[in-house]
């Protein structure tokens, strides 16, 4: 039987099991977990790539969880998480910052830049494999952002661009990707739930 290598390391074989869930399986409610509505998508992966990729996804899944509409499921997953997690809870209660303007009140929380990175980074390394079928070397250079991070004109310009690239669309249309390549770099766009887009620039 041909060894299969993890797409998202590049070096290890990947395990026997069914892959690494891209995106995260966490990022949905426990009624879509537990329902048929999505064949979920996996990639191959590693044993260790999948353990570390676990505990990164926590930061995306609360932000994701603020963001997306979805009623009772989305604010119960969301209190769940932030139950079991101490670390995430102390950055959301010790950073929130409320501001009033005229009738409308906004509390603005910082998450933890680095775990959010590297979520999204993994991801990007899934999807590049995904779309491309070439796996990327670990070498690979990923700047992963949040699109609200980029100035607002580059950001208007860059998606103006993408719309004019195929999408892939994984579980049902909840998560939707786009790349855009040449022969040093490539730019994913990746889009979850219709609420939250990240931007991944790669150094190929």
């Amino acid at each position: 039987m041909k060894e299969v290598t993890c797409v998202l390391c590049g070096v290890s074989p990947a395990s026997t099991g069914q892959g690494d869930h891209i995106p995260p399986k966490s990022l949905y409610t426990k009624s879509e977990r537990c329902s048929a509505k999505y064949p979920f998508h996996t990639v191959p992966a590693c044993i260790q790539c999948n353990t570390d990729g676990s505990k990164h996804d926590e930061a995306l899944k609360v932000l994701i969880g603020i963001e997306r509409e979805g009623g009772t499921d989305v604010i119960d997953a969301l209190a769940k998480t932030v139950g079991n997690n101490q670390r995430i809870a102390d950055q959301i209660f010790n950073t929130a910052k409320r501001s009033t303007e005229g009738r409308t009140t906004e509390v603005k929380i910082t998450f933890d830049a680095d775990s959010y990175r590297k979520s999204i980074s993994r991801i990007a390394r899934a999807m590049y494999w995904r779309m491309t079928e070439e796996i990327l070397p670990s070498s690979a250079n990923i700047a992963a952002h949040s699109i609200e991070e980029i100035d607002r004109d580059a950001a208007q310009n860059l998606c103006a661009i993408f719309e004019q690239q195929p999408s892939t669309e994984i579980n049902g249309g909840t998560f939707i990707c786009k790349l855009m390549q040449d022969t040093e770099s490539c730019i994913l766009i990746m889009n979850f739930f219709g609420c939250h887009t990240a931007v991944a620039l790669i150094d190929l």
